[in-house]
C-alpha cells in the first residue's frame, strides 16, 4: 500500500516537473484592513503615574473607529514570585471614538499582574490587537508586535 502512494507521488512530481499544468490553489486574497479598525503606532510607554500611553491612529476610511484595545507580552512572563510563567494582559481598555485618519494618545490604566513586570524591566516586547464594540477583533494586515518601555523600571 505504501509503494503505491510512493509511486503516486513520483509520478506527479515527474508531471509537475516535465511542464504538465498542474492544479494550484488560488492564492488568497490580501487580509485588509476592516473598516473602523484602530492602529497602534511606534512604542508603548509606561508612566510614573503607572499608566500605558499608547498612540492610536484610526485607519483611513468612511467609518469612525470604537471599540477597544489590548496589550500582552509576547512571550510568557512570570507576574510574580512564585507564580507559573503566562502571557500576561499589560493593558485592556477602551479607546472612544476616534474620526478616521485621526491620531490620538490614549492613557490606559497598568493591569496588576504587569505591575512587578514594567518595574523590574525597563523593555518588554508585547503584542496589541484592537476590538470592535461587539467584542470580535478587527482583521489588520498590520504587524502587531511593538516595544513597551517602562519609566519606572529601577
Amino acid at each position: 500500500m505504501r509503494s503505491g502512494l510512493i509511486a503516486f507521488l513520483t509520478a506527479a512530481t515527474t508531471l509537475a516537473a516535465a511542464g504538465t499544468a498542474v492544479a494550484q490553489d488560488p492564492v488568497p486574497p490580501l487580509d485588509l484592513p476592516s473598516p473602523g479598525a484602530v492602529a497602534v503606532e511606534g512604542e508603548i510607554v509606561v508612566t510614573r503615574q503607572q499608566t500605558a500611553r499608547i498612540k492610536l491612529h484610526c485607519i483611513q476610511g468612511e467609518v469612525a473607529c470604537t471599540g477597544s484595545v489590548r496589550v500582552s507580552t509576547t512571550v510568557p512572563v512570570s507576574p510574580g514570585k512564585g507564580k507559573a510563567r503566562r502571557v500576561v494582559t499589560v493593558v485592556d481598555g477602551s479607546v472612544g471614538e476616534l474620526a478616521p485618519g485621526e491620531y490620538r494618545t490614549v492613557e490606559l490604566p497598568l493591569k496588576r499582574e504587569a505591575l512587578r513586570r514594567v518595574r523590574a524591566y525597563r523593555s518588554t516586547p508585547v503584542e496589541w490587537h484592537t476590538y470592535r464594540l461587539d467584542g470580535t477583533e478587527h482583521s489588520l494586515f498590520i504587524p502587531h508586535g511593538t516595544k513597551l518601555t517602562s519609566r519606572i523600571a529601577r
